[in-house]
């Protein structure tokens, strides 16, 4: 843990060229914390409890085939400089940007941009994980989500649940995944229990839908704005406001 340090009420990163880390708050402070880093958001804290697990907190992430393997995927998670990484260097990285602002104590504006990308890609998005023991419910607009995942969905009339309640029909090893989406833009969606609450409000931009994943194998839980499949050329954005209750 770091020592407490008294930072200003507004803290601004942009992932460009040469921008290295720069973080608001500290973990071990009661409150709202974020910690902010180049690919993104790499660390939610609130009153001395980390918000954030998974693959890296709030970050890009795509697939040129669809298929969810960290290792061929392109993610802001590390990248340093202007283009999504690849760990394995087998789906092009498109050039991107994440711009952040701390406008109050628990509230984040972020603004992302990715392209233009250097091929297709099946899949393209820009997820917040949590631990599954941390939030257990969600909820978002609208009178209906789709549940499942891997090309089979069930359409029910619910905007709201519990994780637990989502089904996992794709199947990963000793794990599996499934998701409850909206399959249409909507404004906001929120994921909360008892004593946390964290809203992703779209302020403006065009993306596909808005999807809660669940992760049995990972033990994580995600709130994902995601774009959908996007062709060669194309560039994608959207501005939000993320804010932690």
């Amino acid at each position: 843990m770091k020592k407490k340090r008294r930072r200003d009420a507004f803290c601004f990163v942009a992932v460009l060229l040469s921008l290295s880390f720069f973080g608001c708050g500290s973990e071990s402070d009661e409150g709202v914390h974020f910690r902010f880093a180049p690919g993104g958001i790499s660390e939610i804290w609130k009153d001395g409890t980390e918000l954030t697990a998974g693959t890296g907190g709030y970050y890009v992430i795509g697939s040129c085939d669809g298929v969810d393997d960290f290792e061929t995927n392109v993610t802001s998670v590390g990248a340093e400089g202007y283009a999504l990484e690849s760990p394995l260097g087998v789906c092009p990285g498109a050039p991107f940007s994440i711009r952040l602002e701390r406008v109050a104590e628990n509230v984040v504006h972020a603004r992302v941009r990715v392209g233009p990308l250097p091929v297709d890609y099946a899949s393209l998005s820009v997820p917040l994980d949590l631990p599954d023991a941390i939030v257990s419910r969600y909820e978002t607009e609208g009178p209906s989500l789709y549940f499942g995942g891997c090309d089979l969905f069930e359409k029910k009339r619910r905007s709201q649940g519990l994780f637990r309640n989502i089904p996992t029909p794709c199947e990963f090893g000793d794990g599996a995944v499934g998701l409850a989406e909206t399959k249409r833009r909507v404004g906001w969606g929120t994921v909360r229990s008892d004593d946390v609450a964290i809203t992703r409000t779209i302020l403006n931009g065009r993306y596909r839908s808005l999807q809660f994943f669940r992760h049995t194998k990972l033990r994580v839980h995600n709130i994902e704005v995601s774009f959908g499949s996007v062709q060669r050329g194309r560039v994608v954005g959207f501005t939000e406001e993320i804010r932690v209750d």
